[in-house]
């Protein structure tokens, strides 16, 4: 999937993580990122790279997210609001369905309604699972391990064969991470039965300084952690080895070295 256009990346960093973690863009900024986003979707953006399928599905996904279940704080800004509502008309008449659906599902969230989003129900048997997880997805749910199961069932021997809907899959996934991303307390657990702890890094260092954290206490007891990461993940796309490293913090590496913590790095999976 493709995801290199440094303007809607940017807004990517900002609005696709959690209910706390969202930053409103500013008047300026969600101007920028629409107006980006309609030249790309018209062709008029020739010596310069598009926007992909991945990145519209994701900010658009984030966009629908914030606007039905975020708290106030997080939601859309004034400003988006008024870029969102000029930009609007352009968008329905130019963007593809999948991807009014994705900014737009139920016809509720802006003031120009759509009769789209409501509408559309992929193409294919195949998007069917998909297009109904989606629903919940963007509605504020999180769908259980089964359903992700399923859907991934579906999706994975797509992928073999280039023939998935980018757009739907990266909002999918997007919608999942957001929809469980709080500041949750680290859970108890007995740190001898524990092969390894916490999710991957990708750039998150607010999550990762608390798996930092278990992991020394693990060692306390003589015990490894597999602390890893991944070479790119979205939306921070800082997941980079080395970043994991530098990650640490200066504070952390003495507090290793106070407690005779041993760290050794590797980048073979």
């Amino acid at each position: 999937m493709g995801f290199k256009e440094v303007t809607v990346l940017e807004a990517q960093t900002r609005v696709c993580t959690g209910p706390t973690q969202t930053k409103q863009l500013t008047e300026e900024q969600a101007f920028k990122v629409l107006d980006t986003i309609l030249r790309s979707a018209k062709g008029e953006r020739k010596d310069e790279e598009h926007v992909s399928k991945s990145q519209l599905g994701a900010f658009f996904a984030a966009m629908t997210i914030r606007a039905n279940i975020f708290p106030e704080a997080t939601q859309w800004s004034e400003g988006e609001r008024r870029a969102m509502e000029t930009y609007w008309p352009l968008l329905v008449r130019n963007l593809p369905s999948d991807i009014i659906f994705l900014a737009d599902p139920e016809g509720s969230i802006m003031r120009l309604g759509s009769s789209i989003g409501p509408q559309y129900v992929g193409n294919g048997t195949h998007e069917m699972r998909l297009m109904g997880a989606l629903r919940e997805v963007l509605a504020g749910g999180h769908l259980g391990y089964e359903e992700v199961q399923g859907v991934l069932k579906d999706v994975m021997p797509l992928l073999e064969h280039d023939t998935v809907n980018e757009s739907l899959l990266s909002a999918f996934l997007i919608g999942q991470t957001m929809n469980r991303e709080t500041h949750r307390p680290v859970p108890v657990a007995d740190v001898r039965l524990l092969t390894h702890y916490g999710e991957p890094y990708d750039g998150n260092t607010c999550f990762f300084k608390s798996t930092l954290f278990v992991a020394a206490v693990r060692a306390c007891y003589n015990e490894a952690s597999l602390l890893h990461g991944v070479d790119w993940m979205l939306p921070k796309t800082t997941g980079l080895f080395d970043r994991l490293k530098n990650a640490l913090g200066k504070q952390y590496k003495k507090l290793f070295q106070m407690n005779d913590v041993k760290l050794h790095f590797t980048d073979k999976a």
